[in-house]
């Protein structure tokens, strides 16, 4: 009983893909608009001579796929130290501008002959 629905399954399994390796085609109508169409017939005559077929997607194998994530995650690392670098010499700058403002403040205070009670009292 099963193989007589197995030319009709494998006869639907053949439409089905079919339709999914169709080839898309695209262009654009008068207001700007891209169209995607599956035949040629469907593309009105004024257009056809721009028809474009979509650009296919890259298939990657695995090495090109380890390649990509490899530089992807120094990239990440990259932007990492560089934002660790600058957090770094924003915090080195407060550091410098705090020590020389206190040596501002000691030196205003030895020039004023405040400089016993900056010290504590000597």
């Amino acid at each position: 009983m099963t193989f007589r629905y197995t030319p009709l399954v494998a006869l639907a399994c053949l439409l089905w893909c079919s339709t999914a390796l169709a080839e898309q085609l695209r262009y654009m109508d008068e207001a700007g608009n891209i169209r995607f169409v599956n035949r040629m017939s469907e593309v009105p005559r004024q257009h056809r001579e721009q028809i474009v077929p979509p650009t296919p997607t890259p298939v990657l194998n695995q090495r090109q796929k380890a390649e990509l994530k490899r530089r992807q995650q120094q990239e990440l690392v990259r932007r990492q130290n560089i934002e660790r670098q600058r957090k770094f010499e924003e915090q080195r700058r407060i550091a410098q501008a705090e020590q020389t403002q206190r040596r501002l403040e000691r030196e205003r205070l030895r020039m004023s002959g405040q400089d016993r009670i900056y010290r504590g009292g000597r």
